[in-house]
C-alpha cells in the first residue's frame, strides 16, 4: 500500500532526532514480526524509516514484534521484544501509534548499542512533581450515530413528478448501516374539466445499506421497506370530495457519501421503488384519477451530521 512521504519522514525524524546516538545501533539487522490493517504503512516502510542504511546492517538481529489493531475510529499498537516488556500505545491514527513505537525503539537501541557516554557529574535532586490526572479513555464504541436532512424527487407515486423532504436517523456498525426515515411530498395536482384533484403523501421507511467501497467517498448499495399514506381532495364547491389510501413498497438503490470532515458529509442517492398495492385515489364521478405507477423512482440530495 502506498503512503505519503510525509508520514515516513515523521517516523524517521521522531526516532533519530529524539535519539541522536542511534545511528550505529539502528544499523543492526531487524527481525520484525508485523501485523497491521491495510491503511497503515507497510512493514518495509517502517523498517526503512527506522534503519538508516539496511545494506550496512551488522551484528546480531534485533528481534521484536508489532501488532496494530483498529478499534472503532482509533488504533492500538502492541510492541513486544526488543529487550523490553510488552507496551501498548493508543492513538487516533495509525501514524500516531507508529510514531510512539519508533521513539521507544530508538531509546532502547541507544541504551543497548550506543557508545557509552562519559560519566556525568552528580546532579542536584529534583523536587517531586504533582502527578497529572489521567485523561479519560477514548470512546471505543463501534456504533456511530448520524442524522440526515434531504430533498427528494419522486417520479411514479403520483401521476406527475413530486418534490418532497426527508429526514433520517441511524447508526453505522462497521460497514453496515441501519436507519429509519420519514418524508412527505409537496401537494401534487391533477386537473380535469373544472375540477382539480390535489394529492398529499407521507411515508416512513426502513433502510439497510452496506459500505461497498471507499473511506472518504463511499458507495453504499441499499434496500428499503416503505409504508405510504396518501390522500386526495378535490375542489369544485358542492362537488368537493376526498379519498385516502395506504400501501407498502419495497425498493433498492445506491447511495454515495462524501465525508467532508469527521462529523459532516454530503449524500446523494437513486433508487427504484415497487408498490405492493396500487390503490386509486381518483374520484370517478368527477373523471379524476390519481394512482401510483407500477414502479417509481426516487432521488435524494442532502447533508448528514455524525455523532462520534
Amino acid at each position: 500500500m502506498n503512503i505519503r512521504g510525509g508520514t515516513l519522514a515523521i517516523l524517521a525524524s521522531t526516532a533519530f532526532v529524539a535519539a541522536p546516538t542511534i545511528a550505529r545501533a539502528a544499523a543492526r539487522p531487524i527481525d520484525l514480526a508485523w501485523s497491521a490493517p491495510e491503511e497503515c504503512p507497510s512493514r518495509d516502510q517502517f523498517v526503512e524509516a527506522l534503519v538508516r542504511d539496511p545494506s550496512e546492517s551488522t551484528g546480531a538481529p534485533l528481534r521484536f514484534s508489532i501488532a496494530i489493531t483498529k478499534k472503532g475510529r482509533s488504533f492500538s499498537l502492541a510492541l513486544s521484544g526488543a529487550s523490553a516488556a510488552q507496551r501498548t500505545f493508543e492513538g487516533s491514527t495509525c501514524e500516531e501509534v507508529l510514531d510512539a513505537a519508533s521513539l521507544v525503539l530508538a531509546l532502547q537501541l541507544e541504551g543497548e548499542d550506543a557508545t557509552p557516554a562519559a560519566p556525568k557529574e552528580p546532579e542536584a535532586p529534583v523536587a517531586p512533581t504533582t502527578p497529572t490526572a489521567t485523561p479519560p479513555p477514548r470512546n471505543e464504541s463501534p456504533w456511530e450515530w448520524f442524522a440526515r436532512a434531504a430533498m427528494s424527487l419522486d417520479v411514479g407515486t403520483f401521476g406527475t413528478p413530486s418534490v418532497g423532504v426527508e429526514g433520517a436517523i441511524g447508526t453505522d456498525v462497521g460497514r453496515l448501516r441501519m436507519e429509519a426515515a420519514f418524508g412527505a411530498f409537496l401537494p401534487n395536482r391533477e386537473t380535469a374539466a373544472l375540477h382539480t384533484l390535489t394529492g398529499h403523501a407521507l411515508y416512513g421507511r426502513a433502510r439497510v445499506s452496506w459500505r461497498a467501497a471507499g473511506e472518504k467517498v463511499t458507495l453504499r448499495p441499499f434496500a428499503t421497506f416503505d409504508y405510504t399514506y396518501a390522500w386526495a381532495e378535490s375542489d369544485g364547491g358542492s362537488f368537493a370530495r376526498s379519498t385516502s389510501a395506504s400501501w407498502l413498497s419495497v425498493g433498492a438503490g445506491a447511495m454515495g457519501e462524501w465525508r467532508l470532515s469527521r462529523g459532516f458529509s454530503v449524500i446523494g442517492s437513486l433508487e427504484g421503488v415497487v408498490p405492493l398495492a396500487r390503490p386509486d385515489l381518483g374520484l370517478p364521478d368527477l373523471s379524476l384519477s390519481m394512482r401510483a405507477e407500477s414502479a417509481a423512482f426516487r432521488a435524494l440530495l442532502g447533508v448528514q451530521v455524525h455523532f462520534l
